[in-house]
């Protein structure tokens, strides 16, 4: 790590005193090779970027997905329905396989839970954050406007 540093800084004080060449000589041909050495640098700060962010021990592994409605009845299962959709499209967005492997149906609407297998590289990574409750809270106003039932 220390040694991929030392080479980024060593790059860009490199490239910063070629471009103060290409600008003297107005080389059209150096200044292209600077573009590109650049963008190879750009390239190494993104990987160190990746590297750090998904340095825990399981993040390159697939991951489970549970999503419970918890208590709040027809609107919470509503929303947890909402959020699994929700994952389901991230994850076939970002190119990871979900299966479904289990969901249990609202009383009225909604799911009470479900269960993905989310398979791809680094899914446990991406989805390592996603512990908190997400939570729906309820609108006065929309309910006097009719937007929401009273659940």
């Amino acid at each position: 790590m220390v040694g991929t540093l030392e080479s980024l800084d060593t790059g860009l004080s490199d490239a910063s005193e070629l471009l103060e060449l290409v600008e003297m000589e107005e080389d059209t041909a150096a200044f292209e090779a600077l573009v590109s050495d650049v963008a190879a640098l750009q390239r190494q700060v993104e990987n160190l970027e990746f590297r750090r962010m998904f340095s825990g021990e399981h993040d390159a592994a697939n991951a489970f997905l549970d999503v419970q409605s918890g208590s709040g009845g027809t609107e919470a299962q509503d929303w947890a329905e909402m959020l699994l959709r929700m994952y389901l499209r991230w994850g076939e967005s970002h190119g990871f396989d979900c299966e479904l492997v289990e969901a249990s149906a609202g009383e009225v609407a909604g799911i009470k839970s479900a269960t993905v297998h989310v398979r791809g590289d680094h899914a446990f990574g991406w989805l390592r954050s996603e512990t908190k409750p997400a939570r729906a809270e309820r609108s006065r106003r929309r309910q006097r406007l009719g937007g929401l039932p009273n659940g």
